[in-house]
Protein backbone atom coordinates (compact mmCIF):
# COMPACT_ATOMS: atom_id res chain seq x y z
CA UNK A 1 0.00 0.00 0.00
CA UNK A 2 1.39 3.33 -0.77
CA UNK A 3 0.86 5.39 1.77
CA UNK A 4 1.49 9.44 1.89
CA UNK A 5 1.70 11.01 5.83
CA UNK A 6 0.76 14.24 5.92
CA UNK A 7 1.66 16.30 8.51
CA UNK A 8 1.51 19.54 10.83
CA UNK A 9 3.21 20.81 13.50
CA UNK A 10 1.13 21.95 16.37
CA UNK A 11 -0.30 18.70 17.36
CA UNK A 12 2.97 17.09 17.66
CA UNK A 13 3.08 14.78 20.96
CA UNK A 14 5.70 16.53 23.15
CA UNK A 15 5.35 20.49 21.73
CA UNK A 16 3.78 22.25 24.36
CA UNK A 17 5.18 25.70 23.68
CA UNK A 18 4.32 28.16 20.92
CA UNK A 19 7.79 29.11 20.47
CA UNK A 20 8.51 25.58 18.77
CA UNK A 21 6.64 25.53 15.73
CA UNK A 22 8.14 28.90 14.17
CA UNK A 23 11.45 29.22 12.60
CA UNK A 24 11.52 32.58 14.63
CA UNK A 25 12.39 31.28 17.48
CA UNK A 26 15.51 29.23 18.65
CA UNK A 27 13.28 26.10 19.89
CA UNK A 28 11.87 25.59 16.83
CA UNK A 29 15.15 24.61 15.56
CA UNK A 30 16.81 22.97 18.87
CA UNK A 31 13.47 20.99 20.05
CA UNK A 32 10.42 21.47 17.77
CA UNK A 33 11.68 19.86 14.84
CA UNK A 34 13.12 16.88 17.02
CA UNK A 35 10.03 16.22 18.79
CA UNK A 36 8.38 16.22 15.09
CA UNK A 37 10.36 14.18 13.89
CA UNK A 38 10.16 11.73 16.75
CA UNK A 39 6.19 10.99 15.52
CA UNK A 40 7.16 10.79 12.03
CA UNK A 41 9.57 8.29 12.45
CA UNK A 42 7.51 6.33 15.06
CA UNK A 43 4.35 6.66 12.33
CA UNK A 44 6.22 5.77 9.39
CA UNK A 45 8.15 2.17 11.38
CA UNK A 46 4.49 1.38 12.07
CA UNK A 47 2.94 1.56 8.77
CA UNK A 48 6.20 -0.51 7.69
CA UNK A 49 5.53 -2.40 9.76
CA UNK A 50 1.82 -2.98 8.79
CA UNK A 51 2.75 -3.37 5.26
CA UNK A 52 3.41 -0.12 3.57
CA UNK A 53 5.47 -0.62 0.41
CA UNK A 54 5.86 2.93 -0.34
CA UNK A 55 6.00 6.09 2.26
CA UNK A 56 5.66 9.78 0.88
CA UNK A 57 5.89 13.06 3.10
CA UNK A 58 4.03 16.18 2.62
CA UNK A 59 5.00 19.02 4.66
CA UNK A 60 1.66 21.21 5.29
CA UNK A 61 3.11 23.28 8.43
CA UNK A 62 4.19 26.95 7.24
CA UNK A 63 1.33 26.83 4.60
CA UNK A 64 3.41 23.71 3.27
CA UNK A 65 5.68 25.72 1.53
CA UNK A 66 9.39 23.59 0.79
CA UNK A 67 11.51 26.62 2.02
CA UNK A 68 10.42 25.79 5.95
CA UNK A 69 12.47 23.22 7.02
CA UNK A 70 10.12 21.63 9.26
CA UNK A 71 10.99 17.85 8.72
CA UNK A 72 14.15 16.34 10.23
CA UNK A 73 14.93 13.96 7.22
CA UNK A 74 17.84 12.49 8.41
CA UNK A 75 16.13 11.33 11.18
CA UNK A 76 13.41 9.45 9.49
CA UNK A 77 13.55 5.59 7.82
CA UNK A 78 15.45 5.15 4.71
CA UNK A 79 13.55 5.24 1.98
CA UNK A 80 10.79 7.95 2.52
CA UNK A 81 9.88 10.21 -0.41
CA UNK A 82 9.00 13.84 -0.38
CA UNK A 83 5.90 14.92 -1.95
CA UNK A 84 7.01 18.78 -2.43
CA UNK A 85 6.17 18.97 -5.56
CA UNK A 86 2.29 17.90 -5.74
CA UNK A 87 -0.70 18.95 -3.75
CA UNK A 88 -3.65 17.57 -2.02
CA UNK A 89 -5.43 16.78 -5.33
CA UNK A 90 -2.62 14.99 -6.57
CA UNK A 91 -3.05 12.32 -3.88
CA UNK A 92 -5.56 10.12 -5.55
CA UNK A 93 -3.19 9.09 -8.42
CA UNK A 94 -0.13 9.39 -6.45
CA UNK A 95 -1.22 7.14 -3.14
CA UNK A 96 -3.62 4.56 -1.53
CA UNK A 97 -3.76 6.07 1.58
CA UNK A 98 -3.52 8.64 4.04
CA UNK A 99 -1.73 9.31 7.39
CA UNK A 100 -2.13 12.53 9.50
CA UNK A 101 0.72 13.38 12.35
CA UNK A 102 0.76 16.39 14.14
CA UNK A 103 -3.28 17.58 13.31
CA UNK A 104 -4.26 20.27 15.80
CA UNK A 105 -7.98 21.30 16.59
CA UNK A 106 -10.15 23.53 14.13
CA UNK A 107 -10.25 27.51 14.49
CA UNK A 108 -12.83 28.56 17.74
CA UNK A 109 -11.50 25.67 20.14
CA UNK A 110 -10.23 26.36 23.29
CA UNK A 111 -7.49 24.33 22.52
CA UNK A 112 -2.83 24.56 22.05
CA UNK A 113 -2.50 27.42 18.59
CA UNK A 114 -5.90 25.92 17.36
CA UNK A 115 -6.96 27.58 13.81
CA UNK A 116 -8.34 26.18 10.66
CA UNK A 117 -5.62 27.36 7.66
CA UNK A 118 -5.53 30.79 9.06
CA UNK A 119 -6.50 32.97 12.55
CA UNK A 120 -9.40 35.10 11.32
CA UNK A 121 -11.33 32.52 9.23
CA UNK A 122 -13.76 29.68 9.45
CA UNK A 123 -15.01 26.91 7.37
CA UNK A 124 -18.10 24.97 7.59
CA UNK A 125 -19.98 22.50 5.86
CA UNK A 126 -23.55 21.25 6.55
CA UNK A 127 -23.36 22.75 9.64
CA UNK A 128 -19.70 20.88 10.70
CA UNK A 129 -17.23 23.21 11.80
CA UNK A 130 -14.06 22.02 9.65
CA UNK A 131 -10.08 21.07 11.04
CA UNK A 132 -7.66 21.43 8.56
CA UNK A 133 -7.58 17.31 9.15
CA UNK A 134 -10.99 17.42 6.79
CA UNK A 135 -9.68 19.47 4.07
CA UNK A 136 -6.24 17.31 3.42
CA UNK A 137 -8.76 14.19 3.76
CA UNK A 138 -11.44 15.27 1.73
CA UNK A 139 -9.32 16.95 -0.72
CA UNK A 140 -7.13 14.24 -0.71
CA UNK A 141 -10.00 12.03 -1.70
CA UNK A 142 -8.23 8.69 -0.45
CA UNK A 143 -8.70 6.56 2.50
CA UNK A 144 -7.24 8.10 6.18
CA UNK A 145 -5.84 5.52 7.74
CA UNK A 146 -5.65 7.43 11.28
CA UNK A 147 -5.11 10.68 12.79
CA UNK A 148 -2.11 11.04 15.55
CA UNK A 149 -2.79 14.95 17.12
CA UNK A 150 -4.45 16.96 19.99
CA UNK A 151 -7.02 15.25 21.98
CA UNK A 152 -8.88 18.36 21.53
CA UNK A 153 -9.35 17.86 17.90
CA UNK A 154 -10.13 14.15 18.28
CA UNK A 155 -12.86 14.70 20.39
CA UNK A 156 -14.13 17.00 17.47
CA UNK A 157 -13.74 14.32 15.15
CA UNK A 158 -15.75 12.49 17.00
CA UNK A 159 -18.66 14.56 18.10
CA UNK A 160 -22.35 14.60 16.68
CA UNK A 161 -21.39 11.78 14.13
CA UNK A 162 -18.66 14.07 12.55
CA UNK A 163 -17.57 13.24 8.93
CA UNK A 164 -14.07 12.05 10.18
CA UNK A 165 -15.64 10.22 13.71
CA UNK A 166 -14.87 6.93 11.90
CA UNK A 167 -11.23 7.53 11.66
CA UNK A 168 -9.19 5.79 14.07
CA UNK A 169 -7.81 8.76 16.39
CA UNK A 170 -4.87 8.54 18.40
CA UNK A 171 -4.68 11.68 21.08
CA UNK A 172 -0.71 12.52 22.01
CA UNK A 173 -1.37 15.90 23.40
CA UNK A 174 -2.98 17.35 25.69
CA UNK A 175 -4.13 21.30 25.73
CA UNK A 176 -3.21 23.47 28.80
CA UNK A 177 -4.88 26.51 27.18
CA UNK A 178 -4.27 28.32 23.45
CA UNK A 179 -0.77 28.88 24.55
CA UNK A 180 0.59 25.43 26.45
CA UNK A 181 0.12 22.05 26.14
CA UNK A 182 1.49 18.59 27.67
CA UNK A 183 1.69 14.99 26.32
CA UNK A 184 -0.46 12.30 26.79
CA UNK A 185 2.19 9.59 27.33
CA UNK A 186 4.53 9.93 30.12
CA UNK A 187 7.74 10.06 27.86
CA UNK A 188 9.20 10.22 23.91
CA UNK A 189 10.09 6.30 24.43
CA UNK A 190 6.21 5.60 25.50
CA UNK A 191 4.91 8.05 22.61
CA UNK A 192 6.81 6.44 20.30
CA UNK A 193 6.09 2.91 21.22
CA UNK A 194 2.37 3.75 21.14
CA UNK A 195 2.26 5.40 17.92
CA UNK A 196 4.30 2.96 16.13
CA UNK A 197 1.56 0.32 17.40
CA UNK A 198 -1.10 2.44 16.39
CA UNK A 199 -0.14 2.97 12.92
CA UNK A 200 0.61 -0.77 12.45
CA UNK A 201 -3.21 -1.19 13.42
CA UNK A 202 -4.51 1.46 11.28
CA UNK A 203 -2.98 0.13 7.96
CA UNK A 204 -4.18 -3.48 9.15
CA UNK A 205 -7.77 -2.15 9.55
CA UNK A 206 -7.65 0.56 6.57
CA UNK A 207 -7.64 -1.83 3.10
CA UNK A 208 -11.11 -1.18 2.44
CA UNK A 209 -11.72 1.66 4.23
CA UNK A 210 -13.52 4.18 1.97
CA UNK A 211 -12.76 8.12 1.33
CA UNK A 212 -14.28 10.39 3.84
CA UNK A 213 -14.72 13.03 0.96
CA UNK A 214 -18.65 14.85 0.69
CA UNK A 215 -20.49 13.33 -2.57
CA UNK A 216 -22.82 14.99 -4.66
CA UNK A 217 -23.40 18.87 -4.00
CA UNK A 218 -21.63 20.94 -1.79
CA UNK A 219 -22.08 24.15 -0.31
CA UNK A 220 -19.21 25.04 1.58
CA UNK A 221 -19.71 28.58 4.38
CA UNK A 222 -17.02 30.52 5.18
CA UNK A 223 -17.11 33.21 8.20
CA UNK A 224 -14.01 35.87 7.66
CA UNK A 225 -13.45 38.72 10.01
CA UNK A 226 -12.61 41.40 7.64
CA UNK A 227 -15.21 40.08 5.06
CA UNK A 228 -16.42 43.81 4.17
CA UNK A 229 -12.59 44.63 2.79
CA UNK A 230 -12.48 41.16 0.98
CA UNK A 231 -15.67 41.08 -0.48
CA UNK A 232 -14.82 41.71 -4.09
CA UNK A 233 -11.80 39.78 -3.99
CA UNK A 234 -14.23 36.51 -2.59
CA UNK A 235 -16.56 37.39 -5.41
CA UNK A 236 -13.90 36.30 -7.50
CA UNK A 237 -13.56 33.23 -6.23
CA UNK A 238 -17.37 32.45 -6.89
CA UNK A 239 -18.12 33.11 -3.02
CA UNK A 240 -21.53 34.53 -2.64
CA UNK A 241 -21.62 37.29 0.33
CA UNK A 242 -24.31 36.23 2.74
CA UNK A 243 -23.47 39.22 5.29
CA UNK A 244 -20.56 41.34 6.37
CA UNK A 245 -18.35 38.40 7.37
CA UNK A 246 -20.16 35.36 6.17
CA UNK A 247 -19.73 33.71 2.62
CA UNK A 248 -20.90 30.60 0.61
CA UNK A 249 -19.88 28.56 -2.46
CA UNK A 250 -21.94 25.55 -3.91
CA UNK A 251 -20.37 22.87 -6.08
CA UNK A 252 -21.10 20.14 -7.87
CA UNK A 253 -18.68 18.14 -5.57
CA UNK A 254 -16.26 18.92 -3.62
CA UNK A 255 -13.17 18.15 -6.37
CA UNK A 256 -15.34 19.26 -9.18
CA UNK A 257 -13.46 19.04 -12.45
CA UNK A 258 -12.72 23.28 -12.20
CA UNK A 259 -11.71 23.07 -8.64
CA UNK A 260 -13.94 24.85 -7.22
CA UNK A 261 -14.04 24.54 -4.12
CA UNK A 262 -10.38 24.37 -3.96
CA UNK A 263 -9.90 27.69 -5.43
CA UNK A 264 -12.50 28.86 -2.96
CA UNK A 265 -10.44 27.89 -0.02
CA UNK A 266 -7.06 29.25 -1.05
CA UNK A 267 -8.96 32.74 -1.82
CA UNK A 268 -10.33 33.16 1.65
CA UNK A 269 -6.77 32.08 3.10
CA UNK A 270 -5.23 34.64 1.15
CA UNK A 271 -7.76 37.24 2.26
CA UNK A 272 -7.62 36.16 5.81
CA UNK A 273 -3.62 36.55 5.65
CA UNK A 274 -3.60 40.05 4.68
CA UNK A 275 -4.67 40.80 8.86
CA UNK A 276 -1.40 39.35 9.34
CA UNK A 277 0.89 39.50 6.45
CA UNK A 278 3.47 41.53 8.64
CA UNK A 279 4.16 38.17 11.20
CA UNK A 280 5.82 36.60 7.96
CA UNK A 281 6.33 39.80 5.58
CA UNK A 282 10.32 39.37 5.05
CA UNK A 283 11.08 36.33 7.17
CA UNK A 284 13.81 33.91 5.70
CA UNK A 285 12.89 30.73 7.39
CA UNK A 286 15.65 28.00 5.58
CA UNK A 287 18.13 28.31 8.69
CA UNK A 288 18.37 29.44 11.88
CA UNK A 289 20.60 31.79 11.26
CA UNK A 290 18.56 34.01 8.99
CA UNK A 291 14.94 32.93 10.58
CA UNK A 292 16.19 34.02 13.82
CA UNK A 293 17.21 37.50 12.88
CA UNK A 294 13.94 37.88 10.98
CA UNK A 295 13.96 42.05 11.54
CA UNK A 296 9.85 41.68 12.87
CA UNK A 297 10.74 39.17 15.34
CA UNK A 298 9.65 41.10 18.30
CA UNK A 299 6.45 42.12 16.50
CA UNK A 300 5.83 38.27 15.54
CA UNK A 301 6.61 37.18 19.04
CA UNK A 302 4.27 40.04 20.44
CA UNK A 303 1.20 39.38 18.19
CA UNK A 304 1.48 35.28 17.98
CA UNK A 305 1.00 35.68 22.30
CA UNK A 306 -2.07 37.83 21.80
CA UNK A 307 -3.39 35.67 19.54
CA UNK A 308 -2.43 32.55 21.56
CA UNK A 309 -3.99 34.26 25.21
CA UNK A 310 -7.12 35.36 22.78
CA UNK A 311 -9.98 33.12 23.12
CA UNK A 312 -11.51 33.05 19.51
CA UNK A 313 -14.99 32.27 18.36
CA UNK A 314 -16.38 28.99 16.34
CA UNK A 315 -17.74 31.80 13.51
CA UNK A 316 -17.33 35.42 12.57
CA UNK A 317 -20.16 37.26 13.06
CA UNK A 318 -20.69 40.38 12.24
CA UNK A 319 -21.67 41.15 15.61
CA UNK A 320 -18.45 39.95 16.92
CA UNK A 321 -16.35 41.06 13.95
CA UNK A 322 -17.43 44.67 14.71
CA UNK A 323 -16.35 44.17 18.79
CA UNK A 324 -12.72 42.58 18.60
CA UNK A 325 -10.79 40.93 15.60
CA UNK A 326 -9.10 37.38 16.44
CA UNK A 327 -5.64 38.37 17.89
CA UNK A 328 -5.79 41.54 17.51
CA UNK A 329 -5.25 44.21 19.85
CA UNK A 330 -8.37 46.72 19.67
CA UNK A 331 -7.63 49.32 17.25
CA UNK A 332 -4.26 48.08 16.43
Amino acid sequence: MRVVIVFDMEGTSHIGDLREPFPVYREYWHSGRQKLANDLAAVARGLIDGGATRLMLLNHHGGGEAEWPNALHDALPAGIELADDWGKRAMRERADAMFQVGAHARGGSPSFLSHTILPGMRLRHEGELLSESHWWAWTGDVPVLGIVGSEELGVDLGTDGGSLADVPFLAVQRSTDRMAARPVFGSPAETAEAIRAFATSAIARGANRPTSTPRGPVRLEGSLQNGVAAAAQLADAGWIQMSDTEFAIESPSWRDPDERIDSAIYAISDAAMEVYAAWVTGLDPTSEETATAFPNRDLFDREIRIWAADSTPDWFTPEIAARVWEGREPGS
